[in-house]
């Protein structure tokens, strides 16, 4: 993800081991760019991340699960990677912003 003055000017999200093949969240993408990285801006990504997986339910866990999964784990990199990442690390606490914690 690339940002400038604040605001995300690209960005990629590709999904792994949640369908058949790779699976590119490009409306997750269009939520991000041209949005300043906001907590709601990355619960909406990380939302429509979780809309674009395709899982099954297996021995590992049930499709539902994994959706949540792939949310949470959307949210959390895209928390760590924001303006407020930078801000949070001075006080010690990289990593742990509003989205993260809420995911967990």
């Amino acid at each position: 993800m690339e940002t400038s003055a604040g605001t995300v000017t690209r960005a990629g999200i590709a999904l792994t081991g949640v369908g058949g093949s790779t699976i590119a969240c490009t409306e997750a993408v269009s939520a991000l760019t041209g949005q300043p990285l906001t907590a709601e801006v990355i619960e909406a990504a990380g939302d429509l991340a979780a809309q674009a997986a395709r899982p099954r339910t297996d021995h590992r866990g049930s499709a539902e699960y994994k959706r949540h999964m792939v949310r949470t784990f959307v949210i959390r990199l895209l928390s760590r990677t924001g303006p407020a990442a930078g801000e949070q690390a001075v006080n010690g606490q990289a990593g742990q912003g509003p989205a993260a914690e809420r995911a967990a």
